[in-house]
This record gives structure tokens, C-alpha cells and sequence, in this order.
């Protein structure tokens, strides 16, 4: 069986949690059994993959324009010839599924689209306004072999109508080879300091602002509390809040930070925590939330929102704890204290996860599990 995925979420050209999951299924292959068709790279910065990788003429921001659409097309269509291919992936639904569905009537392949949250938030908005939307959508839908989903969540945002006589598989994202097999840090390992950790973006729904209100909830109780926020965006109105509430030297912006770095702040954290919620009015949602299962990489325990693909990456009093309600600070403010107030318990917690992390999170794992569900 002989694979072509096509993304335009691929290494170095992006740095988010799709890329890390495309590459690591693409790795996690035999270099003979899966290509990938991505957009163009800037060399400098690319790194020897031991998966094989054919890059357009087309950049990432052309891929979805008529005439850079047209090209990529060609190219998928001599790399289906030449490389006698089996079975398409489509990466991005936007703007690959129509290529998909193209290679599909041209060469009779299979075809399968994942799904990450978003993208099918966005699709769906567009189908439910636009006729020509809809019907082009609604096409490729019907012809797809196949969806991939990254979470159970994501699974059941598919309308049923397209779900009809199509494999169904939910592949949760794992964790990048660095990540793999480290040895657990055990979290409060300093008295009189617990050390709060979200990486993401600095953007409304990742629930930053909620946490930081209820950091001010324990200020009193927990004098030793303290709050790490690494990543891009507008720290202003965080601090802003966070000097309202009279803890500014408790709430630390790093800003953005290399994936090296990164993997600093989750060694020396204590706990992990993201309490996102959707965003209807953006089209987006936490899809899975890789970064609990990284935390947890490291031994930490993670305190994540019952939102999204969230449930699928925490297991609630086993991996870590969820909020029901990511904008109650109350109750936010009651899953730090009860981890703060059973250290033994949380580090178990984090224990807990890096088991499971190691056991069913590597894309070796991932990898065959998708070849064993998508063999015709």
C-alpha cells in the first residue's frame, strides 16, 4: 500500500500542532510507503526527514489561488503516475479536497480527509452560506473513503448524511520523538513555589484571562503561586489584568519561544493548565491539545477544560483534572488548590500520563493504526 499525503501543515513550514502530526505520521512510515506533497520551504531552514518529501513550486500562501491550485493539481497528479500510489490523504480540506476528489475521478484512488476542529467549523459556515460552497463541499464529502478525525469531538461536528458507508477513524495527535521516553520530573519539587504553566497562543479562547483571575482567587492561600505563559500574541491586556488584580509579579509573558525552550518551561513547571472554550464566532475550538500530552511527557499533572477535543487528551482524575465551565474561575481556582493540596495525588497524576503517553501517543503507534484502518 503505497501512500500520498497532502498538506500544506508540513516541517519547517509551520511550527503548530498539525505540522507536528503530519510529520510524525510521515516519519513514523517506511520511507517506500508514504510521499508527501507540501508547499514550498525556505531551504535554510529545512532539516534532512527520513520520510520522502516532494515540495511545490507553489508557497503556502499561493496554495489556495486559482492558478497555484492548478499546480499543485499537476504535481499531485505526476506523483500518483510515478509513484503508482494507493491511497490519497488530504491534509488540508481547504484547498486540497477538491484536488483529492479530482485524483479520485481521474485515477479511481481512494481518498481520506482528517479533520482537526476548525477546518470543519470553517467549511460547514461556508456550505450554510454559500449555494457553489455547498455543493463543491458537499461533493468531496460524498466521495471520500474515509475521515480522520483528531479527536471524538471532532468525529461528531461531521454532518451523519456524509458519514454514510465511510470508514471512521478517530487519531488522536501524538508527541514528537523528543518527547518520547524522557524520564518524569516530578512536579513540586520546590516547597515553597508552585510554578503554573500554558503554552499556546495569546488569544481570548485559550482561557488565559480566566486563569489569571483565578490565580487572584489564591493569591492569600498561596503566596508561592506563580504563573508562566510562553507564547506569541499581545501580552498587554493580560498584564493589564493581571496589575488590576494586584498579581502582576505572579503572571510571567515569555513570549514566543523556540520548540527547545519550550521544552524547558514544561520540565520545570509543576502544573500544567489551558482552560480553552470555543469561539462560535471565530470557527474555532480546541480540537485535541497536544500540549497536555506533552506535560504530561514530563510527569506533570494538567488541568484542561471539558471543551473540544480536551476530553480526549485528559483523563479526567487520572491524567489530570477538567473544569466543566472554563470561564467559572471558582471552580478553576478549586483544581489548583485540590492539586496544590495532594501533591502525592497530582504527582500520580503525572505518573499517570507519562505511562500513557508512551504506551498509546507515539506516532508508531499513530502510524499503524491509520495503515490498519485505511488498508483497502
Amino acid at each position: 500500500m503505497r501512500y500520498l499525503l497532502i498538506t500544506n501543515d508540513f516541517y519547517p513550514n509551520n511550527i503548530g500542532g498539525m505540522t507536528h502530526y503530519y510529520t510524525g505520521i510521515a516519519e513514523a512510515f517506511e520511507p517506500d510507503s508514504m510521499v508527501v506533497l507540501t508547499v514550498a520551504a525556505d531551504k535554510s531552514t529545512e532539516k534532512q526527514l527520513s520520510c520522502r518529501v516532494f515540495r511545490s513550486t507553489v508557497s503556502g500562501s499561493q496554495s489556495g489561488t486559482f492558478f497555484g491550485k492548478r499546480r499543485i493539481r499537476a504535481e499531485a497528479y505526476s506523483i500518483v503516475e510515478k509513484e503508482k500510489i494507493d491511497v490519497v490523504l488530504c491534509g488540508n480540506v481547504r484547498p486540497y479536497g477538491d484536488i483529492a476528489y479530482d485524483i479520485y475521478k481521474t485515477y479511481g484512488l481512494p481518498y481520506h480527509i482528517f479533520f482537526h476542529g476548525n477546518d470543519l467549523m470553517r467549511i460547514m459556515a461556508r456550505m450554510d452560506r454559500y449555494i457553489l460552497k455547498r455543493i463543491v463541499y458537499s461533493r468531496m464529502l460524498n466521495a471520500a473513503r474515509g475521515f480522520i478525525a483528531n479527536s471524538r469531538y471532532v468525529m461528531d461536528l461531521i454532518p451523519p448524511q456524509y458519514k454514510n458507508d465511510k470508514s471512521l477513524i478517530v487519531l488522536n495527535p501524538g508527541v514528537a520523538k523528543d518527547f518520547e521516553n524522557l524520564s518524569p520530573e516530578p512536579p513540586f519539587r520546590q516547597p515553597e513555589t508552585v510554578r503554573l504553566l500554558t503554552v499556546g497562543r495569546l488569544v481570548k479562547r485559550k482561557g488565559i484571562s480566566q486563569v489569571i483571575g483565578a490565580l487572584s482567587l489564591l493569591k492569600n492561600e498561596y503566596p508561592g503561586l506563580i504563573y508562566d505563559v510562553v507564547g506569541g500574541g499581545d501580552a498587554a491586556p493580560y498584564q493589564a489584568l493581571a496589575k488590576s488584580l494586584e498579581i502582576e509579579d505572579r503572571v510571567f509573558f515569555h513570549g514566543f519561544k523556540s520548540y527547545e525552550e519550550v521544552r524547558h518551561f514544561f520540565k520545570y513547571s509543576d502544573i500544567f493548565i489551558m482552560v480553552s472554550h470555543a469561539s462560535d464566532k471565530e470557527k474555532e475550538v480546541e480540537g485535541f491539545g497536544i500540549v497536555f500530552l506533552e506535560a504530561n511527557a514530563y510527569g506533570k499533572p494538567v488541568i484542561g477544560s471539558a471543551t473540544g477535543g480536551i476530553e480526549d487528551a485528559v483523563l479526567d482524575g487520572q491524567t489530570g483534572l477538567l473544569v466543566k465551565n472554563p470561564f467559572n474561575e471558582q471552580e478553576i481556582a478549586e483544581k489548583i488548590s485540590w492539586l496544590c493540596n495532594n501533591k502525592a495525588d497530582a504527582a500520580a497524576m503525572g505518573l499517570s500520563g507519562h505511562k500513557r503517553v508512551n504506551e498509546q501517543f507515539t506516532y508508531g503507534v499513530i502510524a499503524e493504526k491509520l495503515r490498519k484502518l485505511t488498508t483497502l
